[in-house]
Formats: C-alpha cells, sequence, structure tokens
C-alpha cells in the first residue's frame, strides 16, 4: 500500500465546495456537476460570442470549451450517466424525505462519489519544494494502493492507480488516475482544439506570436507539480510514447479517455494487463477489473504502447493498441456504448419534475455519445449548436445556450434549490453517520 507523507500540499482549487468536485485552475470558469450550469463569471455574452466567432481574444472561447468538455463529459459518458443517477436519486431522497435521517444512505452515497472523481486528498501529495518540469526533468511511473474503508481498514478488492513523478533525487509528487485527471485531460484537449482552429485566421506574425504565448502558458501549467491533476495522464502518454508534441498528445488521450470512461464491466472481461502493469498481481488487477476502473483502462493501453513503440498518435494507433489490449476497436466500442446507454435501467424517482429532467438528460447523452464517436471524442466547435447543451451564465447577468437547450432557467434554479436542501441534509449526514464536523471545502480538493 502507498504511503501518505506528514507533509502534503493542499490541492490549488477556485472552486467553493459544489463546484470543488471537479479541480480548476482558475476562476474564469466553471461548471457545476450537480445542477449542470456552466458559469463565467468574469466573461459577457458578447465577449464570449465574439470569441467565439473567432474575434482578437480567444481566452473566453478557450475558458467555454474547457467546462463545455466537461458537460460533454457526464451527460455522455456511461461514467456520467451513472453519476447523474447518483444526483438525482439523492435529490429525489431529500425532497421525498419525511424525516430528515431518512435521506442520508443516498446523500451520502453521492457525496462518497463525489470523492471518488477525484479522490481524498490523503491519496495525493506534493512534497515542499517540487521542482517545476520546466526546469528539471521528470520521470513518472505507475504504482498501486489501496482505499482506506470508513473503519480505518484497508479495502483490499478496492486498488487506486497513481503516476509517480520524481527527478534523480527522488519521488517529489503522488497523483491517482482518478475519473477527475482523465476529465481533465479532455477539457484541456477542447481547450487545445479551439485554440488551434482559431489560429488560421491570424496573419503569419500574430499566428506566430499567439503560438508561442500558448506554448509558455501550456508548458507552465502542464509541468507545474501543483497542477498533475491536469497533466499526469498527458506525461505518461508522452513518455510512453515517445511524442513530446502536445497537440497529438492531448488528442490522442482525450480519444482514448472517452472511450475508457464508456466501457463497460462486460468489455472488460476481455482486457489484457501488458506485463508492465501485469506485475501487480492478480489481486490488485482483479480489483481494477471488478469495478471497470476507467484509469486503470487507460493505463493499460499507454503501457501496452510503451512496450510496443513506435506506434503514431492516430486514430489507427489507437485501434492497434485498444487490440493489443484485447478490446474492441473504438468504433465498435462507442456502439457497444450507445447500446448500454439505453439498455440499463433508471432510478425509479418520486418526483416528477426530477424523473423528467433525467429522462432528457439520458436521451442528450445518446445525442452526445453519437456526436464524439464520430470527432475522435471531442465534439468541433462547428457542431456544438447542434448538441445538447448546459445553461450558460454570464457576468452581465444572462442566462442562455449555446446549443440545444436540455435543462432550462426555471429547472436549473429549481436544481439550485435541491442542491441547497442537499448541502443542508449532508452536513447533517456527515455529522450523524461519520462524525465529521467542519467546513465543506475540507471534503474535496
Amino acid at each position: 500500500s502507498e504511503s501518505h507523507p506528514i507533509q502534503a500540499i493542499q490541492f490549488l482549487s477556485g472552486w467553493a465546495l459544489r463546484q470543488s468536485i471537479l479541480p480548476a485552475m482558475q476562476t474564469l470558469g466553471s461548471l457545476h456537476p450537480h445542477t449542470l450550469a456552466l458559469e463565467l463569471p468574469v466573461f459577457s455574452r458578447p465577449m464570449l460570442e465574439d470569441s467565439l466567432a473567432d474575434g482578437c481574444n480567444n481566452e473566453p472561447a478557450r475558458v467555454y470549451a474547457h467546462e463545455l468538455q466537461h458537460w460533454f463529459d457526464i451527460v455522455g459518458t456511461l461514467w456520467g450517466q451513472r453519476y447523474l443517477d447518483l444526483v438525482f436519486s439523492a435529490f429525489d431522497a431529500v425532497l421525498a424525505a419525511n424525516t430528515e435521517d431518512l435521506a442520508y444512505p443516498e446523500v451520502l452515497r453521492l457525496f462518497d462519489a463525489d470523492r471518488e472523481i477525484l479522490f481524498p486528498r490523503y491519496y495525493k501529495y506534493v512534497l515542499p519544494g517540487a521542482p517545476h518540469g520546466a526546469t528539471k526533468k521528470w520521470i513518472n511511473r505507475w504504482s498501486a494502493g489501496y482505499r482506506i474503508r470508513h473503519d480505518g481498514t484497508r479495502d483490499n478488492g478496492y486498488p487506486i492507480l497513481f503516476v509517480r513523478l520524481e527527478t534523480n533525487e527522488g519521488v517529489f509528487a503522488r497523483q491517482p488516475l482518478s475519473i477527475g485527471a482523465l476529465l481533465e485531460l479532455r477539457a484541456m484537449a477542447a481547450e487545445d482544439a479551439v485554440f488551434n482552429a482559431f489560429l488560421p485566421a491570424l496573419a503569419d506574425g500574430e499566428r506566430t506570436v499567439e503560438r508561442a504565448i500558448r506554448t509558455r502558458a501550456l508548458v507552465q501549467q502542464l509541468y507545474d507539480p501543483l497542477l498533475t491533476t491536469y497533466s499526469a495522464a498527458a506525461h505518461v502518454l508522452s513518455t510512453s510514447s515517445g511524442d513530446r508534441r502536445v497537440e497529438p498528445v492531448f488528442a490522442w488521450g482525450a480519444a482514448l479517455a472517452d472511450l475508457c470512461l464508456n466501457i463497460d464491466s462486460l468489455a472488460v472481461r476481455k482486457l489484457k494487463p501488458p506485463s508492465g502493469l501485469a506485475e501487480f498481481g492478480h489481486q490488485i488487477i482483479h480489483g481494477f477489473r471488478s469495478r471497470a476502473d476507467p484509469g486503470f483502462l487507460y493505463a493499460c493501453v499507454i503501457a501496452w504502447l510503451h512496450e510496443n513503440r513506435p506506434l503514431a498518435l492516430d486514430a489507427g494507433g489507437l485501434d492497434t493498441a485498444l487490440n493489443g489490449v484485447g478490446m474492441s476497436s473504438s468504433g465498435d466500442l462507442y456502439r457497444q456504448a450507445e447500446q448500454s446507454l439505453f439498455r440499463r435501467a433508471m432510478p425509479t424517482f418520486r418526483s416528477d419534475r426530477l424523473r423528467a429532467l433525467r429522462t432528457a438528460l439520458r436521451e442528450a447523452g445518446g445525442a452526445i455519445l453519437r456526436a464524439k464517436s464520430t470527432s475522435a471524442g471531442i465534439p468541433s466547435r462547428v457542431s456544438w449548436h447542434g448538441l445538447p447543451s448546459p445553461m450558460v451564465m454570464t457576468d452581465d447577468a444572462e442566462q442562455f445556450h449555446l446549443g440545444q437547450k436540455i435543462v432550462g432557467v426555471e429547472d436549473t434554479d429549481w436544481l439550485h434549490d435541491c442542491q441547497c436542501r442537499f448541502d443542508v441534509s449532508l452536513r447533517q449526514a456527515l455529522r450523524a453517520g461519520r462524525g465529521l464536523d467542519f467546513g465543506f471545502t475540507d471534503f474535496t480538493y
């Protein structure tokens, strides 16, 4: 089991509790994972629309693309649809409870699911004085540990995969290859795709300057030891493939991550872990298989790539790597995911309004999944207007949709009210059931 150092640096997040389930490098944008509202607190609607139309400032478009990708991945993946079941079940329990404690089981189930997106901060560490990768070369290695149960015992059926970052002087950081790490790789890839689409509209000199500024900013982010949640999945792919170019690493890694978020337990039975990960042993491998752990699936393909390179980071190379670990091609995996999406039964809801919204979100998930299957996992900007979209709130108090409306303004306000009632119930459930009584910002990082 991985040990935990006494000293650790808390991961920097710009979100408050309800927005800290997914991390944020900045406060320029956020997607609320429970109400699915997308906030852009420093941009106006005209600024965003001008940026999306290839205006002189590409930043609003990139921030919107980042948060919109989170929406696509919560609504348009099998993992995200299972997560939405937990969100809506918790809200339904809170609304229906005659006495407060009747909602506690569903409330705590969602709380635990929220923490599994990133894992509690115990499992991630960055040592004080950790070097920035732009000045000192990083090495990354796989390691595995176990989840600690509520009673303090080690859960041997729940392994966690880590990326250990080190220099010649030793290990300085440990990052779980969690759902959150895959989501952030995909969101950064969506940002990069929007930036690259923006460049051709510029004159040659402007294009050179913009690319240089963007490259410097990415280097600062990707090699910042405090931002390994964003960068770990890209680092292991770059190291294993030998490709140091940002664009193909982002695009290929994002396509693979999307498939890993859409593979069900039946498909995982065919998985053949490469020798580099099979050394973890049968018990750990079985634990990853039993939960169809997306991080482990991602790592298996990356480890196979390392053992069989050179392999081009393109669609053909992705299918070759998937086949190498016993999986179907990407097209087959997407078809299986869509079948699974509509085959699985939704929970029973007592609230008619929640039931209607949840049904609409499942239909939206199918549309997004189909779009991703034909776009290497990242829907292009030109397709956004035809896809289900979140409600956007900007700093000029505008509330609008830039694509197909699924959750309207009134529904978003109502879900926000549900969230407030959930927050009260969660405080009480944690005090009663877990003996916890501290600030919400301590629950997740």
